[in-house]
């Protein structure tokens, strides 16, 4: 498990995406925001852009499949950027974010 580095005003949250489990931190106002870290980070690599960031945007800090708290997609997956896309996609359709 990741240790959270997160000011109070982000809360650490969880979706079902394509059926699993995903962990991400949901912070600031206005018009939404994911937040993608890179291949080998977490949700965390973004915790000093929180208060900034979170003045002019809705965020959402999302925790790729298999990274930061978020348990792996699994082995029949193969993970490349497509995957990473349509992830992306599928975690904004969960939550209803346009």
């Amino acid at each position: 498990m990741t240790d959270l580095l997160w000011p109070s005003s982000a809360s650490s949250r969880w979706a079902t995406v394509n059926g699993s489990a995903i962990h991400y931190f949901e912070a600031g106002n206005g018009p939404p925001a994911i937040l993608i870290h890179g291949m080998g980070g977490s949700a965390n690599d973004w915790s000093e852009n929180v208060g900034v960031l979170g003045e002019v945007a809705h965020l959402y800090l999302l925790d790729l499949p298999g990274f930061g708290m978020s348990p792996p997609p699994g082995f029949s997956i193969e993970y490349n950027y497509e995957y990473v896309a349509s992830f992306i996609a599928a975690f904004a359709d969960a939550l209803g974010l346009e």
